[in-house]
């Protein structure tokens, strides 16, 4: 993701999620995807300490188990039956 376009609000989308209505959650979590992404050269997830594509974020856990372990990203209750 070098471009650094990271948007929170299309990934959720694209993957059934929700952004976390907490800002400051968010806001912890998009500080340290930042932090990575500048001295690593991708958004690695913050909570995992592996650093590869399964952990760039929205992680492999977040896609795949539409589980968000750092909060960024919550499930959309909404499309639950």
């Amino acid at each position: 993701m070098s471009d650094s376009a990271y948007t929170p609000e299309a990934n959720a989308k694209k993957y059934g999620m929700l952004v976390n209505p907490k800002a400051i959650q968010v806001a912890n979590v998009l500080t340290k995807l930042g932090k990575n992404e500048s001295k690593l050269g991708e958004p690695y997830c913050p909570c995992l300490a592996q650093h590869n594509a399964d952990t760039v974020c929205p992680c492999r856990y977040m896609r795949e188990l539409k589980a968000c372990r750092c909060g960024l990203y919550i499930r959309d209750k909404r499309g639950d039956k």
